[in-house]
């Protein structure tokens, strides 16, 4: 998991660590470009920016928000910039949303990251479960693919999701504040 320790060392230079970071975070910038864009050609080297754009000044860092808000920021100026840019993009402008729903995007994208870390941190069968439950399948399908009995899918079920409760609980703020803002 990428700490303000991690980011420090980033800072020095560690590529192991950036990797690791880029691997975290690459498919949240990706969702905040592609929400912002609905091209995902274009969401996809966005991302890839920022990126690059962090590791050329990755010195100037010493904390996993600055990086965060850096990383969101290079999103939404480049997306920017695409769109003044490009003459046949102007419909990209008229999609983009008020600055209000762009920080609700913010939330959902980091909600989203974390939910997906959560899920990652399951053991194999449980995680397996879980993903295809939440994929909309119900207990005996899941059991019926995955050759396993009724009962273990619901035991493993329930047990994944009382895992995600305390390892996301911290999130039921942010759930609220962007209910409320909708």
């Amino acid at each position: 998991m990428i700490d303000d320790a991690c980011i420090q060392r980033i800072a020095s230079g560690n590529v192991s660590l950036f990797e690791e970071l880029f691997a975290s975070w690459s498919e949240q910038m990706y969702y905040y470009a592609m929400r912002l864009t609905g091209d995902h050609e274009l969401s996809k080297d966005v991302a890839q920016e920022s990126f690059i754009a962090y590791w050329n000044k990755r010195a100037s860092f010493d904390s996993i928000f600055s990086v965060k808000a850096f990383l969101y920021a290079i999103v939404r100026n480049q997306v920017y910039k695409h769109a003044r840019d490009e003459h046949c993009h102007r419909d990209i402008l008229e999609r983009m949303p008020a600055e209000a729903e762009t920080e609700n995007l913010v939330i959902v994208a980091e909600v989203n990251r974390q939910v997906q870390e959560a899920v990652h941190s399951l053991p194999p069968q449980t995680r397996e479960i879980i993903e295809r439950s939440m994929n909309g399948l119900k207990v005996e399908e899941i059991a019926t693919e995955m050759n396993i009995s009724i009962n273990t899918v619901k035991t493993l079920k329930k047990n994944g999701y009382k895992s995600l409760r305390e390892k996301l609980g911290h999130l039921r703020f942010l759930l609220l504040l962007l209910s409320i803002t909708r």
